[in-house]
């Protein structure tokens, strides 16, 4: 009986075992740095989206329908509706932000260009209280008149009184003037007294600008302000403000303009010129249609009544060279958001007076013509004049090769490639020589390659390094001297050590080489210079030591000199250099300064700069080297918290906070945060981890790191195995020291 209940126990422990196992392996198969409710929340909505899907196909497949044709408001033209899968990925791309053409010209237009206006007033220039009209007589009576209209709107002439110009235009008040002055000056009509009359300064208007436009309010403009001008001042429509419907109210009377008048028309409409008191108002777009395609302006436009496809063509630039001759697509809203494939005519034939309506919202696609060639043949390669040519019934290889100048001087005549077009749509690879060129006839498509000779021969090099001002690998030709090469890589450097120059020199057939030292002179006259290079030869030509090169450090940021410098001596130190750059300027955040050497091995090297300035000669007080850059920041004012916190970010640098506070200020740990790993990286680059003891606060500039916690490596078979074996053992051990005892 003691048995069986040690072998329940064992079952029970086993299970366990088995429950502990399954609960490990799923922790493990965990993606890293999520918890299990992470995973269960994603797989639910997974499932959620599969259903979602299934059912939208279903329902796609019961939507399915032939070809049919919409009333006869809609145009009398044909729909195809397709199924709603594909419609919904043209849909998606019909949310991308379209270009409004005429929104573009108002969001890119130079504001200061209307802010005055001071060039020629027109005949039919309204006057008004402020207005300057400037009176000149000459000939039997030389006189010059500035008149100011007053607030009633009248001027006084000399001679005439006070005269009434109040809503004249400057052609009415001109003739006004005349009549008047004729009284007085008898030669004014027959000759003897000429006048002209013209505007001096313009008076200022207010103007309301209301509606949907991007700035809206009042302006104090120029007496001779237009619509399209005031429009400049409020930025223009935005996309929800129209820009054929536009509405001038004045007196208690209402205006339309229509901007297209001026841009596409390039004509004034009616009541163009504003008045004191105006109030432009700007109302909601009427039927906006999209066109998209080949066409030579693609973007949004603006239809009034009767207005079609024709009209919007050509609003956006007419068609291209390259349209096709094939119906437009529109892409249709309907009742409940509807969108099906409507079919136009061919943009010819809307050109040519074939009725096109549209709807607002419609999106037009004019179609490129991508029809491919049938009738041509090319040629490319070693010919005078490569390119396409017509082909003809009969026509062979020769007759190409002579419509394309012939071979070329290095043409390889030897084999020609000609790359043939089958039925099946693979393409054929035929070859022949110049000499077979005329039993090869040619088919429409085909194309044929002529190769240059040069680029197949062998090109062997040679190569130069040390002093001369080209170092690297050239084309060795043979003949090839050590002058020529010298000559080819620039010659030498001013530091060159030219009378010792060494040579080395393959030794064919053997796995050696052959070293020479050759005393050549800077003008390579010497004998020694003719000396002929093998190929693959290296030629070397050493630096004079005796020459001492100026090593150059770069010094950059918040210095008084910031610049190049040449080092005093080989080796000399920081303190040093830091007299010459003339201190450091107010912010300058020496903390934060950093010692980064060309040498790819060494990188940044962390020193403490105030105490290089402190211990001259000491340890942080380092020697420099040639090509070194010293960079000294400007005071930062935060602490950045990067890794797995719930909101990283730069955080302000509060004096005496630990790395603890900044991570609370960043939202605290995230689940999937290392906590005992978390480290500070300082100003000046020095690191700090929590396992060494993080001691001194952050600065500003430093870093504060939580790093990622690694998930526990998967478990193995093996050691599952292994472990349950143990477990097995212990178990059995026992249970056997237990049955001893009971039968003692």
């Amino acid at each position: 009986m003691n048995f069986r209940k040690s072998i329940s126990v064992l079952a029970l422990i086993a299970g366990l075992c088995a429950s502990s196992w399954s609960q490990d392996i799923s922790d493990a198969a965990l993606p890293p740095g999520m918890t299990r409710e992470q995973v269960a929340e994603i797989m639910q909505k997974k499932n959620q989206m599969n259903v979602a899907q299934t059912g939208r196909m279903d329902t796609s497949r019961s939507q399915r329908g032939s070809i049919g044709q919409i009333s006869a408001e809609e145009g009398s033209v044909q729909v195809d509706t397709v199924e709603s899968d594909s419609l919904e990925l043209r849909k998606q791309d019909s949310l991308k932000k379209p270009r409004r053409y005429v929104q573009e010209i108002f969001r890119n237009a130079e504001p200061n260009l209307f802010a005055s206006h001071v060039g020629a007033i027109g005949a039919d220039y309204q006057l008004g209280a402020g207005d300057e009209v400037v009176l000149t007589l000459w000939g039997q009576k030389e006189a010059r008149y500035s008149l100011v209209l007053d607030r009633d709107g009248q001027i006084s002439v000399e001679g005439i009184g006070v005269v009434s110009l109040n809503g004249q235009t400057l052609a009415s008040a001109t003739s006004i003037l005349r009549k008047r002055l004729q009284r007085i000056y008898s030669g004014l009509g027959s000759g003897g007294v000429n006048m002209d009359v013209t505007m001096g300064k313009l008076k200022q208007v207010r103007v309301f600008v209301v509606g949907d436009v991007v700035r809206p309010g009042g302006f104090l403009l120029s007496g001779n302000t237009s619509v399209l001008a005031a429009l400049f001042h409020a930025k223009g429509p935005t996309d929800l403000g129209s820009e054929r419907n536009l509405v001038v109210s004045r007196g208690g009377k209402e205006t339309t303009v229509d901007l297209y008048d001026y841009i596409f028309h390039g004509k004034k409409p009616a009541g163009d010129v504003l008045q004191d008191g105006d109030v432009l108002r700007v109302p909601r777009r009427g039927v906006t249609v999209e066109v998209r395609g080949d066409v030579g302006r693609p973007g949004l436009y603006e239809l009034v009544a009767k207005e079609g496809a024709k009209e919007l063509i050509g609003f956006a630039g007419g068609l291209n060279a390259t349209t096709a001759k094939a119906p437009m697509s529109v892409l249709r809203l309907f009742e409940n958001g509807r969108v099906d494939a409507v079919a136009l005519p061919t943009p010819q034939e809307v050109l040519a007076g074939a009725p096109a309506p549209l709807k607002d919202g419609d999106i037009v696609q004019v179609f490129p013509g991508k029809d491919p060639s049938s009738a041509t043949v090319s040629i490319a390669g070693m010919v005078r004049f490569p390119g396409a040519y017509p082909v003809k019934e009969g026509m062979t290889a020769a007759e190409l090769l002579e419509l394309g100048g012939g071979l070329a001087r290095d043409a390889y005549a030897e084999r020609l490639l000609l790359s043939r077009r089958m039925a099946s749509g693979i393409r054929q690879q035929l070859r022949f020589s110049a000499l077979d060129a005329a039993s090869m006839t040619l088919q429409a498509l085909d194309s044929v390659t002529v190769f240059d000779r040069r680029e197949m021969a062998f090109r062997d090099s040679v190569r130069i390094t040390g002093a001369v001002v080209r170092q690297g690998a050239y084309v060795w030709l043979p003949g090839m001297t050590v002058k020529d090469l010298i000559l080819k890589a620039g010659g030498f450097k001013l530091d060159a050590e030219f009378g010792n120059v060494r040579v080395e020199s393959p030794i064919f057939g053997q796995r050696k080489s052959k070293v020479e030292y050759l005393p050549l002179d800077s003008s390579l006259s010497s004998r020694s210079a003719d000396h002929v290079l093998l190929a693959q030869s290296h030629v070397e030509v050493p630096f004079n030591p005796l020459l001492t090169r100026l090593e150059m450090v770069e010094v950059r940021g918040w210095v008084e000199r910031p610049g190049s410098y040449g080092l005093r001596e080989s080796g000399e130190r920081f303190s040093s250099l830091f007299e010459r750059v003339g201190g450091l300027r107010p912010d300058a955040y020496l903390e934060g300064a950093r010692l980064i050497r060309g040498d790819s091995l060494a990188g940044r090297i962390q020193i403490d700069f105030r105490k290089a300035l402190k211990d001259k000669g000491g340890y942080d007080d380092l020697p420099l080297r040639g090509g070194d850059v010293i960079v000294i920041p400007m005071r930062p004012a935060t602490v950045t918290v990067k890794g797995r916190v719930n909101s990283p970010r730069n955080i302000v640098w509060r004096e005496g906070k630990t790395w603890k506070w900044y991570i609370q200020q960043a939202g605290g740990y995230s689940d999937s945060a290392d906590e005992d790993r978390v480290y500070v990286r300082f100003a000046d680059g020095s690191v700090q981890t929590r396992d060494g003891g993080i001691s001194d606060k952050p600065n500003p500039g430093s870093e504060v790191i939580v790093p990622f916690r690694k998930p526990p490596e998967p478990t193995t078979f093996g050691e599952i195995l292994t472990g349950v074996n143990a477990i097995m053992a212990t178990i059995l051990t026992g249970l056997g020291i237990f049955v001893i005892i009971n039968q003692n």
